[in-house]
């Protein structure tokens, strides 16, 4: 019975063992699929949670960035499918990694597995690119409609003091103009009638 137990005890050693190997192996998968820096742009901190198993952190971090983007008009409705695809993607990342009896698999499973973990990764960075370069069109969508707007109060204003200016000019010089525009009908009818004397 002893040896029995020794045996298992042993069996459970090299299982825990290579059950580090192929976690510390998919997490250097990971982290070489992940582009380098250590930014703190969304992508970069999701990916980074993600290689360090924290699924939930990342899970958070994309909603919080999501919502945080509310003064953005549509830009939530439009990522709703893109965040629901990451979050299916972190959850299945997070199930292949923490997979029961992982070490005990084949060597084709366990690089099977691998393989999936790092597919789903690629996917998942795909799924982030796509709700930032959303972002960034709701921004210029909303740049644009704030250059249209001061464009336009612009004009506004341009066009207020055109026509208050038109009207200045027309009451000083109107009267003058009439004065001067009769006199220069009288002057031409007098010189028609001296001409014809």
């Amino acid at each position: 019975m002893k040896e029995i137990t020794a045996l298992e005890a042993t069996f459970k050693n090299l299982e825990l063992q290579r059950l580090n190997q192929v976690q510390t192996g998919i997490t250097e998968n990971l982290k070489k699929a992940q582009d380098s820096g250590y930014g703190d742009n969304i992508m970069q901190v999701v990916l980074n949670c993600v290689v360090r198993g924290e699924y939930k952190a990342a899970i958070y971090e994309l909603d919080h960035y999501i919502n945080s983007r509310a003064q953005f008009p549509n830009f939530q409705s439009r990522v709703v499918n893109q965040k629901k695809l990451a979050q299916e993607l972190i959850n299945a990342i997070e199930s292949k990694r923490n997979f029961p009896g992982l070490a005990t698999l084949p060597l084709a499973k366990q690089q099977e597995l691998k393989e999936h973990v790092l597919y789903n990764f690629k996917e998942l960075k795909k799924h982030i690119s796509s709700i930032t370069a959303q972002e960034k069109n709701a921004r210029m969508q909303d740049l644009r409609s704030t250059v249209i707007l001061l464009k336009v109060s612009a004009l506004s204003v341009f066009g207020v003091f055109a026509f208050a200016f038109f009207l200045i000019v027309t009451q000083w010089l109107g009267r003058t103009f009439v004065f001067v525009f009769d006199a220069q009908i009288q002057a031409t009818v007098d010189w028609i009638f001296n001409f014809f004397k």
